[in-house]
């Protein structure tokens, strides 16, 4: 099968931006998937694992709180520990739920069920708190009584063992996300290195292909050239080529 010179200088060009359009596609599919691996990490599991650490952080808080308010009867001085543990209750401890309610709102159907599970647990360790503890001690006299001390005493271990088990829960949770996070990135790095090779390689391809047309294009050309010309100097000298 002959080709013109039109059809092979076409078919040298056709090749090239065969060549060329792959790596298009594929490079715009390496980038898309990263942005959107990226998007996950930025946008949705690093925001996860610190709102968790941050609910962590508040529970940790609240744990010390009740300590001091178990054992410290002060009420004139150094009663810190006591407005900032119904702070915990009534303001922060509600707006960190919400925060995370929202952005569990793109985690799996297990997640969800983890984090409203330590919810209720959280919530019921509150109550706890608020009923047979702060409601029981409130003055230092409250200290002397007997009945309220021993209410206050077991409910405080309670809520002690409690707060063991739920750090546990938490922690957990806070570990999946930290692996789903590690994992998206290695992904990311997998698809960075295959990039990174691609374009290599297909760099080396595009360089040889177009050293093989150039050459392949001349000879195209200058092999009739030669040939003609050899013609002529022929029909010069008398000699008629057949």
């Amino acid at each position: 099968m002959k080709f013109s010179i039109g059809k092979k200088i076409g078919s040298g060009f056709a090749v090239l931006i065969l060549l060329t359009s792959v790596a298009f596609v594929f490079t715009v599919n390496i980038v898309n998937d990263s942005k959107n691996k990226t998007d996950d990490v930025v946008g949705q599991l690093a925001p996860s694992v610190s709102e968790l650490k941050e609910l962590n952080l508040l529970i940790q808080r609240s744990g010390t709180d009740i300590t001091q308010w178990m054992f410290n009867s002060s009420t004139s001085s150094d009663i810190a520990f006591r407005e900032d543990l119904k702070r915990i209750i009534e303001v922060e401890f509600p707006a960190q739920k919400n925060d995370l309610l929202k952005i569990s709102e793109n985690w799996n159907e297990e997640e969800k069920k983890k984090i409203k599970s330590i919810f209720l647990r959280v919530e019921s360790i509150f109550r706890l708190y608020k009923a047979d503890i702060m409601s029981q001690l409130t003055t230092p006299e409250d200290y002397q009584d007997a009945l309220k001390t021993s209410v206050a005493r077991i409910s405080f271990e309670d809520s002690q063992t409690s707060l063991n088990s739920l750090y546990k829960e938490l922690n957990t949770l806070i570990q999946v996300m930290q692996d789903k996070a590690e994992s998206v990135k290695e992904d990311m790095c997998i698809s960075y290195n295959i990039l990174k090779l691609f374009v290599h390689y297909i760099g080396l391809t595009v360089g040889l292909v177009c050293i093989l047309i150039a050459l392949f294009t001349t000879q195209s050309i200058t092999r009739p050239i030669h040939k003609l010309r050899g013609m002529l100097l022929s029909m010069g000298r008398g000699v008629l080529p057949k």
